[in-house]
């Protein structure tokens, strides 16, 4: 089991990085926090904790900064109907602070909010896991998480605009989908980050 992978970052999207390692380019799955703390690196040398999804079909890493997002990622998806897709999907909508917060004081509504979370899925997550987060992840949760948007220029614009879209359409939205939540967001702010882009798009689809 890959316990973690420590290397140089040499590619990076919203969505996903590969990471070099021992001359073995390493392909993860992340999420937006994740994607968060990385753009606030200013070193090429990444350590991310992995969780393995091994089916028959497939062999995909997921990779994390830290150990509170893997740690609440597994608990969410040991609950039935919500799958590493979906669970990366929370875990780009919330920190894990907050789903702490939200399973811990049963707020299923906020659940329901992300794409592919119906009212039984949210509810049984709840039941699931409220006791779990609050003796699970108290080592985990020593250090407040902080969220740093970067600055776009004019020049970056249309890069951003097309990393969120492409992020968009990797979570499972369509084009069509992604560019209105998109467009909708740039004329009220011009210059947002593509990660408050995504994250506020999310909130919005």
């Amino acid at each position: 089991m890959i316990e973690y992978i420590y290397g140089k970052l040499s590619s990076k999207t919203p969505t996903a990085v590969v990471v070099e390692a021992g001359g073995i380019g390493y392909m993860l799955n992340i999420t937006l926090n994740t994607y968060n703390a990385l753009d606030r690196m200013e070193s090429d040398e990444v350590r991310l904790f992995v969780h393995e999804v091994i089916r028959e079909d497939a062999f995909e890493l997921y990779g994390f900064m830290d150990l509170s997002e893997r740690q609440i990622f597994r608990l969410l998806t040991s609950v039935s109907g919500i799958g590493p897709a979906t669970g990366r999907l929370i875990l780009s909508t919330f920190t894990a602070g907050d789903l702490v917060s939200i399973i811990a004081s049963g707020d299923d509504r906020s659940l329901q909010s992300v794409k592919g979370i119906g009212s039984k899925t949210a509810k049984r997550a709840i039941l699931d896991l409220k006791d779990k987060v609050v003796t699970e992840m108290a080592d985990y949760m020593g250090t407040k998480e902080m969220s740093v948007s970067r600055t776009v220029t004019p020049t970056a614009r249309k890069e951003v605009l097309d990393e969120a879209e492409q992020a968009f359409v990797t979570l499972g939205y369509t084009k069509a989908m992604a560019h209105k939540v998109i467009e909708k967001l740039i004329r009220e702010d011009p210059e947002m980050s593509v990660n408050d882009i995504i994250r506020k798009g999310l909130k919005m689809i």
